[in-house]
């Protein structure tokens, strides 16, 4: 179950010019932060640095939090999306 090999997942709602991101505790449910950025190089950049500090912009934990792959997690296709979400996946 994705609850017992996840900390955190990351939440999309994907539109044409702007993209909301939640980062979501995998085992309570609780949203911990959400924002929405520009569906653009720019936008994706930020997402990326939105999951790695755990959403509130505080730097990751000497343990990195433990996230879903994108395949486990279900992520939509989406050429620009899926490879940032590849490239958190794998560090």
């Amino acid at each position: 179950m994705l609850t017992e090999s996840t900390d955190y997942v990351i939440g999309v709602d994907t539109h044409a010019e702007r993209h909301a991101f939640c980062l979501v505790e995998a085992r309570s449910g609780r949203v911990l932060d959400a924002c929405e950025l520009p569906a653009s190089r720019r936008g994706y950049r930020a997402a990326l640095r939105f999951a790695r500090r755990g959403g509130r912009g505080e730097a990751a934990a000497a343990t990195a939090p433990r996230f879903a792959s994108p395949a486990a997690a279900g992520a939509a296709a989406g050429s620009g999306r899926s490879r940032a979400a590849a490239a958190t996946a794998s560090g």
